[in-house]
């Protein structure tokens, strides 16, 4: 970890002041400066507040003091993501390390949670790494992927299957006194993409969410999503096999956990289509075919803004890592 590097480039900080403003109807008199380190650009608002995501509708500031922490915890991330890729496996050390940096920012955690933490962590590696593989499925069933027009006009398969998205209110509100979802957590939009295979056109969807709230350990869990992805959002994506009017959930399928289950997991399966999506867990895990929370009242999200672009698209979108 280069502790000592950071602090001393902290210490010599590349300030530029500026003095920031939306509009002329919407002046904003917080002072605004940049600061360069390690090679990153990072705002800071009134010397105090250093922005690491505010680029979407979550954002996320930091004390500057502990910028270093936050810039030793994203390096470490980008370690352990590459050698999950590469080796299958991370060192638990790294991870321990990683969760004491979470700890630095947060607070002290107790040993069940940290040990949830390490295994929220595992697991969000390991998805990742199913997730790159179906898209490699997807790529690898044709030499071609359709090329979508740009145009106001949506393809037929996507007009088609467009979801209709219920998310409980619980989700949605914001609710400072309830324990353990506190709400804010919106659909924010949908993202699509046409994918050409041999056996016909796969629809992929993307929902952005604008959080997600762990029951027990949010403040950690935001900063390690943080660190790894650059942003607070939390995307969740499904497949339409258009032929056949089936939806693939891969690592996103909920079967029968419901809302407040504390450790939901990322299964796999496919469903019937049925042209509604029902978010079933915090973690916006889905099913078109079960609501598993049927005394929750909802949200059904008819419209929303739709975006073309595939996960990845979507990803940088709303990551300061892009």
């Amino acid at each position: 970890m280069r502790w000592k590097p950071l602090v001393a480039i902290l210490l010599g900080l590349l300030i530029v002041s500026e003095t920031s403003g939306k509009s002329t109807e919407e002046k904003d008199d917080r002072q605004v400066a940049y600061i360069v380190i390690d090679g990153e650009i990072f705002k800071v608002y009134n010397n105090t507040k250093v922005a690491l995501d505010d680029e979407g509708p979550s954002k996320y500031y930091a004390n500057i003091r502990e910028l270093p922490i936050h810039i030793a915890g994203m390096r470490l991330c980008e370690k352990i993501s590459k050698d999950y890729a590469e080796r299958g496996y991370v060192s638990q050390d790294d991870i321990d390390i990683l969760i004491k940096l979470i700890e630095g920012v947060t607070k002290e955690l107790s040993t069940a949670e940290r040990q949830m933490l390490k295994k929220l962590i595992l697991d969000d590696l390991d998805r990742n790494f199913q997730i790159e593989r179906v898209r490699r499925q997807l790529i690898s069933q044709n030499s071609t992927l359709e090329i979508t027009s740009q145009s106001s006009s949506l393809p037929r398969e996507v007009l088609e299957t467009l979801p209709k998205i219920y998310q409980p209110w619980i989700d949605i509100l914001y609710n400072p006194n309830s324990v353990p979802i506190q709400g804010l957590n919106p659909l924010v939009s949908v993202w699509w993409y046409v994918y050409q295979t041999s056996s016909g056109k796969v629809i992929e969807y993307n929902l952005v969410f604008a959080d997600e709230d762990h029951p027990l350990i949010d403040g950690a869990y935001d900063v390690y999503r943080l660190w790894k992805y650059g942003r607070i959002e939390d995307i969740e994506y499904f497949l339409v096999l258009y032929s056949e009017n089936t939806a693939k959930f891969p690592d996103s399928y909920s079967k029968d956990q419901n809302f407040l289950v504390i450790k939901p997991e990322h299964l796999t399966s496919n469903e019937q289509y049925s042209g509604k999506i029902y978010i079933n867990t915090w973690n916006h895990m889905m099913s078109s075919q079960k609501d598993t929370n049927p005394y929750l009242p909802k949200k059904i999200w008819t419209s929303y803004p739709l975006i073309h672009g595939n996960r990845n698209d979507a990803h940088c979108y709303y990551s300061s890592q892009c």
